[in-house]
């Protein structure tokens, strides 16, 4: 059964209501999106968040549909390096570059330092639709945090511990925006 967004977007499914309020209890900020009928939960990469939402994704078949928001929380911009406004377009594009590239490839090519990816776009229509939950996972956001290709300067000349971008998976009810950082 497919819902329609007010964005006009097609959307196949929604997050079940055990996944968000496990993901609540583990500690995400959780909102409800102003004049939809949507949450808004927000985490961060390889926390106990992560580790619920990821072990949803993993025997999930639906295609999500993901993108990448520059959106730090105040929290993040005091805490962190933030990359300053100059670099936000480029990062974006390198980001969402990245989300497209992978959005079809197999879990196959998510091993030994991940894929070998192309260039960045000169531009990229987000959201990205993902072919199969399961492989938006931990393979692709390792993958912005560390391109393997040198085709990423933004991503590569972040220093250490900066703040990248939310990685946002959308379903019929919910936005879950998964915080990642340089390592």
């Amino acid at each position: 059964v497919s819902t329609q967004s007010t964005w006009g977007l097609s959307i196949m499914k929604s997050l079940p209501a055990n996944v968000i309020q496990t993901i609540k209890n583990l500690g995400a900020e959780v909102n409800k999106v102003p004049g939809e009928n949507m949450m808004h939960l927000k985490f961060r990469f390889q926390s106990p968040c992560w580790d619920a939402f990821e072990h949803y994704l993993l025997g999930e078949d639906d295609d999500p549909l993901v993108q990448c928001i520059f959106n730090p929380s105040a929290n993040i911009n005091l805490a962190t390096f933030t990359p300053n406004n100059a670099l936000v377009w480029p990062l974006l594009l390198e980001c969402n570059s990245i989300i497209y590239h992978c959005r079809n490839l197999p879990a196959g090519n998510f091993v030994a330092g991940g894929p070998v990816l192309p260039a960045p776009l000169g531009a990229v229509g987000v959201p990205v639709a993902f072919h199969h939950a399961r492989l938006a996972v931990s393979g692709v956001l390792r993958s912005i945090q560390a391109p393997n290709s040198m085709l990423y300067p933004t991503l590569q000349g972040l220093h250490s511990g900066s703040y990248i971008c939310d990685v946002q998976y959308i379903w019929a009810n919910s936005l879950v925006s998964v915080v990642i950082f340089k390592p």
